[in-house]
């Protein structure tokens, strides 16, 4: 399934703000018939946390403002995806010329032929994300084997997918089985202290958050911080990437441009405000690398699964359920 963007009261004041910036600086093309639309999509996983009207209307504002600085038009078109094979096959057969993917399941779509990770977000100097098993000091709750039937708590929002299939793999390093059997509940939500409060108010057993995330609540509240724990720190990890069509453009330099533009998206109002609304600082060029943690995650998984399940493996949904 997939749905094309609403506009909201900001989203059609961003519009207007658009219309206006792109007649400023592009009257050069005010023969150009019609604009040039660049197809952007997303899954619906990249807007926990964030208004998804106010994103792609910005992300639009972004795409209008690229076209009036460079001498033509562009219209941008933005789909939300919330079924990863209809993603997969509108990538593949086109027109889409970037879209914005967990790496999880960027690994899982056979698109290396259309498309390729160009940029990652980096957030406070890092593109790469360490998460934290968490539990109340004191409490008997040291080790994994120690929440069998306990209560657990997993931080699953915008570019914060990886938490729950590393907390799976904690469990296959110990041998003690699956996720769904292992533990008394599994809740996810989409804020870092509807994790940690839970667990420091005695509500929920554990949590696993993003690192970052709880060293800022530590900060804010030391209390937090002398009264849990980090159980087990994940590897650093990369939750998603940006991806560039390789063709499909109606003249190459749009490609070029929009590369060139996407660099720089932090040096641009426009731009900040897209940046901001996902929580982000800047795009940082993509690296092979920074994705063989999550190749070496996913691959411990995966493999355990289909030991498990005698060969029947299920992709994870994107719009939650089984991790």
């Amino acid at each position: 399934m997939m749905r094309s963007g609403r506009k909201l009261s900001l989203a059609r004041a961003l519009l207007i703000v658009a219309a206006a910036l792109v007649a400023g600086e592009g009257s050069e093309v005010s023969g150009q018939t019609a604009p040039v639309i660049f197809h952007v999509g997303f899954t619906e996983s990249s807007f926990a946390r964030v208004n998804q009207n106010d994103a792609e209307a910005a992300f639009k504002v972004f795409i209008k403002t690229v076209g009036g600085k460079r001498g033509y038009t562009l219209d941008a078109q933005v789909t939300t995806f919330d079924d990863l094979d209809v993603f997969q096959n509108r990538i593949r057969s086109g027109p889409l010329h970037l879209a914005v993917i967990s790496t999880w399941d960027y690994l899982s779509m056979d698109i290396g032929k259309a498309m390729d990770p160009m940029f990652v977000t980096e957030d406070q100097g890092r593109t790469l994300r360490e998460y934290v098993l968490l539990t109340r000091r004191g409490a008997g709750v040291d080790s994994m084997a120690a929440l069998r039937g306990r209560k657990m708590v997993a931080l699953q929002t915008t570019g914060a997918r990886l938490g729950a299939y590393w907390l799976e793999s904690l469990l296959i390093d110990e041998g003690l089985g699956s996720v769904e059997d292992f533990f008394g509940s599994l809740d996810r939500v989409t804020q870092p202290n509807q994790a940690v409060l839970p667990v420091f108010f005695g509500k929920a057993d554990a949590c696993v958050v993003r690192r970052s995330g709880f060293a800022l609540m530590k900060e804010l509240n030391p209390q937090i911080g002398r009264k849990l724990q980090e159980v087990a720190v994940s590897a650093p990890l990369l939750d998603s990437a940006l991806l560039v069509a390789r063709s499909g453009w109606e003249a190459p330099e749009h490609r070029t441009d929009s590369i060139e533009a996407l660099a720089e998206l932090h040096e641009e109002p426009v731009g900040q405000q897209v940046l901001t609304l996902f929580k982000v600082d800047r795009l940082r060029a993509f690296e092979p690398d920074q994705i063989k943690s999550v190749i070496a995650l996913r691959k411990k998984v995966l493999a355990a699964r289909r030991a498990r399940e005698n060969g029947a493996l299920t992709e994870p949904s994107l719009t939650g359920g089984k991790p």
